[in-house]
């Protein structure tokens, strides 16, 4: 029996007779995109470049999507706590409800995205592109977001907590009813943004006709009237 495997060796050759392994689950959605409810922890897929990507409910715990263009994907519930992905593209993509505690998404186009009810506390979203981007009722405490665009974006209800808006355009954002208590909003630009309800950095709820500037209580507050002993 050797003799007659060894005869056929060297008559085809050894690589036709090698075996074709079943592709591995990362190497499938690389080729086809879906793979909901999948564990890609701390995977790498720098760079990947994939249009429409099915990612809903997915781990992706420490996961790297550096540089990745990945536009309209969805990430919808998925797990991405500490996950990497920075200079990445993800324009109109669905991160709803997503979990995203401690990731790095500093430089990324997020623009015209969903981000709203996601969790995403100490998150790096420096200079990143959130215009459009909708962030209504998501929890984003001590985040950091200086020098992001969040021109038109939709924070409504958001917790915005200690977050980190230095530099930060919110040009036209709708900020109703958010929170910005202990927030540094140094240098950031809000005109025509709508703050009607939010609760001020000092603590303070913003009035009615709060648009492009909070205008709280205590600005109403009436000055003492001067007496002749003063």
């Amino acid at each position: 029996m050797r003799r007659i495997w060894a005869a056929l060796i060297f008559l085809v050759g050894f690589e036709s007779l090698s075996f074709a392994y079943p592709p591995t689950l990362k190497q499938t959605f690389i080729k086809t995109g879906q793979c909901p409810k999948c564990d890609f922890s701390a995977q790498d897929f720098k760079g990947l470049k994939l249009t429409g990507v099915n990612l809903l409910g997915a781990r992706l715990w420490r996961t790297d999507f550096s540089s990745a263009d990945l536009s309209q994907a969805d990430f919808h519930t998925a797990d991405m706590e500490e996950a990497f992905c920075n200079d990445a593209k993800f324009p109109k993509s669905n991160f709803k409800s997503a979990f995203l505690n401690r990731s790095y998404f500093k430089r990324a186009d997020l623009s015209d995205s969903q981000l709203n009810w996601a969790q995403a506390e100490q998150t790096w979203f420096d200079q990143s592109n959130l215009a459009g981007a909708d962030l209504s009722n998501g929890v984003f405490y001590r985040a950091r977001f200086v020098g992001a665009d969040l021109r038109e974006a939709k924070l409504k209800g958001a917790i915005l907590v200690e977050v980190n808006l230095a530099e930060a355009d919110l040009r036209g954002a709708d900020l109703r009813e958010a929170v910005l208590a202990g927030a540094n909003v140094e240098k950031a630009n809000f005109e025509g943004a709508n703050l009607e309800g939010a609760l001020w950095t000092n603590g303070l709820p913003c009035l009615a006709g709060s648009l492009g500037r909070c205008v709280t209580s205590e600005q109403f507050i009436p000055k003492p009237k001067k007496t002749l002993w003063d």
